[in-house]
This record gives structure tokens, C-alpha cells and sequence, in this order.
């Protein structure tokens, strides 16, 4: 049965108001309209829904029935449109972030505690994949966002936006004092041993890509899951290994590593902001998206600097 949404909100405000004469004023039409209205309806589902009286109306058991279901519809309705409404105001909502440990500890807290503090009631889900399981997710939508050290990717759906530059390191334990002193190719390189993250990493690939553009493959020693665990290695000298510079600074300056020095600069990196380019517009998103790209406020944050 075909009825129309028009002819139940009519009903229902009748309902609710009483009498058909105050509930045209709220609907904004002739009280002959809404008199008919309920004609129509009640012809439509064959039953009366309405006893009138020079009182008001009276619900008939067939108008019970129908209004205790409208009653609940339209409560839904209206939680739907106040949720919604606070959406738009920032007042409620999720947003999921795709992060690295490098773009979380080195870039994004600073942003995330503002949006927390500007936008408290907004619930914030950080997800930590590979790079090509990050691609898939924004493409499906189990993701609004992503902030990664990433090599740029040749996907028409994704949108990568370079956000801030930072710079690469080699670094090597005290077992391997015999390159403090030396300037060296990284070919020169391609028998000592090398610990490096998982396949697919951010950090892995640009390692790969390295090694390949010197003629050579690496064929790590360990292969890790994080950052914290590849530097860790490196200072016991299980092997070399690539890192990103704001992740070993630490451990440079405690001289628990040393950096070698290569003949050719390593090529710097990028903190990209990635989106679907196929994604509904969406207003949580673009407030996050709109304060990493306020210099004003990146101006202040000299603590968490890159570079």
C-alpha cells in the first residue's frame, strides 16, 4: 500500500494537537486541507482513524493502533534530524584517521589534542596498517582519512597531498666503527647486514626503492613491526638500518648509534595527508583537514617540528 508520508504527518499532528483547527496552524495550510487530508488516509487504509466532535477528534481503536506506530516513527525521525543537525555543529560524530607511528608521535598529537579540545563531543578512531591496506580502506570507506610517511601512490581514487617534508637516516651500532670514518656509497654497503621493517611499510619500501636505484636487492638480516624495535636491533648491531630522522634523533644523541655517511644525500620524504577522491563531503573531516593546513597555528608548534 502506497500512502503518502504528507497524509501520516497530518494525522499525526492532529493527533497531537487535538483538533484540526490548531493543527493546520502548525502545518501551515487550510483547515479544509487538513480535514481532507484525513479523508483521504482513512479511504486509503479503509478504516476510520478520527471521531469528530465539536470538542476535537477522538481516536477510533484502527487511529490508536496507527498512531502508537506513527508515534515511535516520527520520535525517530526527529533524534535522526537533532543528530544530524549536531553533526553539522560538531557536536557529535567519528572521525577515523589512518596514522603511522612516525606521523602519530612526530605530527599529528598537537593537532589531535586541539580538534579534541575544540571538538570534545567528536570521537576520534586511529587505525595503523600497511600503507596498501590503508588505500583499501579509504577506498571502501572504513576510513575518512589517512596522515602517512608515504611514497606517492598511482591510484586515481586517492587523493595524497604532501604536507611536510622530513628527512632520512642510516644508521649503524658501535660494532661497525669502521664506517664512522668513512664516506661511503650505499653499493659499498650491500654485504653488511640490515635490519628493516616488514614488507609493504612505508620505511620498507623507501628502503627498497633505494637499493634498487643503487643496483643492488636487500635482503635483511630481521625484519620488525615497528620503529622503536628496528633501532633497538641496530644498537645491539644485529645490522644497519634505515629510519626515518625525528625517530633516531634520540638515540644519536645518547651516542647509542651513529649515522653513516653516505656519498649521496638521501633522498627526503613526505608526511601526505591521502583521501578518497570518491568520498561524500563530510564535515568532520574537513575541520581535521582544514587545521593541519593552518600555518597560523603550525607556526606555534615548535616542539614537534620535522623539519
Amino acid at each position: 500500500m502506497s500512502v503518502s508520508y504528507d497524509y501520516y504527518k497530518v494525522f499525526y499532528k492532529v493527533v497531537e494537537c487535538g483538533n484540526m483547527t490548531d493543527a493546520a496552524k502548525e502545518l501551515y495550510l487550510a483547515q479544509s486541507t487538513v480535514s481532507r487530508t484525513i479523508q483521504q488516509l482513512e479511504n486509503k487504509l479503509g478504516c476510520t482513524l478520527l471521531m469528530r466532535s465539536t470538542k476535537g477528534v477522538k481516536l477510533t481503536e484502527e487511529g490508536q493502533i496507527l498512531y502508537h506506530h506513527l508515534r515511535a516513527a516520527f520520535e525517530h525521525i526527529q533524534v535522526a534530524e537533532e543528530r544530524l543537525a549536531n553533526i553539522r555543529r560538531l557536536n557529535e560524530g567519528l572521525l577515523r584517521i589512518g596514522a603511522s607511528e612516525l606521523t602519530l608521535e612526530f605530527y599529528l598529537l598537537p593537532y589531535l589534542e586541539r580538534y579534541k579540545r575544540e571538538h570534545p563531543n567528536i570521537c576520534i578512531k586511529l587505525s595503523y596498517s600497511k600503507p596498501s591496506i590503508v588505500i583499501d580502506q579509504l577506498h571502501s570507506g572504513l576510513l575518512d582519512m589517512a596522515v602517512l610517511a608515504f611514497p606517492l601512490v598511482d591510484d586515481d581514487g586517492i587523493v595524497v597531498t604532501p604536507i611536510k617534508k622530513f628527512d632520512y637516516a642510516l644508521i649503524a651500532g658501535p660494532r661497525f666503527t669502521e664506517l664512522k670514518s668513512k664516506i661511503v656509497s650505499l653499493r659499498d654497503l650491500r654485504d653488511y647486514p640490515f635490519i628493516c621493517m616488514e614488507r609493504g611499510m612505508s620505511v620498507r619500501i623507501y628502503a627498497d626503492r633505494l637499493a634498487e636505484s643503487e643496483g643492488f636487492t636487500l635482503r635483511p638480516e630481521c625484519e620488525v613491526e615497528s620503529m622503536p624495535m628496528l633501532i633497538s636491533m641496530v644498537q645491539v648491531n644485529l645490522g644497519l638500518g634505515f629510519a626515518p630522522a625525528p625517530h633516531v634523533q634520540k638515540a644519536l644523541a645518547d651516542n647509542t648509534v651513529f649515522e653513516v655517511k653516505l656519498q649521496k644525500d638521501l633522498p627526503c620524504e613526505y608526511i601526505c595527508l591521502l583521501t578518497s577522491r570518491h568520498a561524500p563531503k563530510n564535515k568532520i573531516k574537513d575541520e581535521f583537514i582544514k587545521m593541519l593546513f593552518d600555518e597560523s597555528y603550525v607556526s606555534k608548534m615548535v616542539k614537534y617540528k620535522i623539519s
